[in-house]
């Protein structure tokens, strides 16, 4: 391979892939059994499968911070998805709406006076 032709990264994945043989067949069916482990179509249903799918979907459609905190729980229904991102909004919303500190900062405050109140 040319040394220039290692600056183009398209080229040189493809040039790699290659010799490496992983086709794009190969990464289909990799694709397929990655699908098929993740959604267990031997055991779940058709609709529990759908809703794994527009969880999945919706998920990777929020705000990174959101897909973080969703991804972390592993909401596995539509219910539990709608709880997770509502929580985090309204708990967001507590922090914004207390400064920057938030609840963190009104928390530390009382402790401080607590410890005044208890030297006194």
């Amino acid at each position: 391979m040319a040394e220039e032709a290692t600056v183009d990264y398209p080229q040189l994945k493809a040039e790699i892939l290659a010799r490496s043989v992983v086709t794009i067949a190969v990464r289909l069916f990799d694709l397929i059994h990655l699908a098929r482990k993740w959604l267990h179509p031997e055991v779940l249903s058709m609709e529990k499968i759908l809703e794994l799918l527009v969880v999945n979907c919706f998920t990777r459609g929020l705000p990174p911070d959101l897909q973080v905190w969703a991804g972390r729980n592993d909401p596995s229904s539509y219910h539990d998805l709608v709880a997770l991102v509502e929580r985090q909004l309204i708990s967001q919303e507590l922090f914004q709406d207390h400064g920057t500190g938030g609840l963190w900062e009104c928390g530390h405050r009382g402790l401080q006076e607590i410890g005044r109140a208890r030297s006194d």
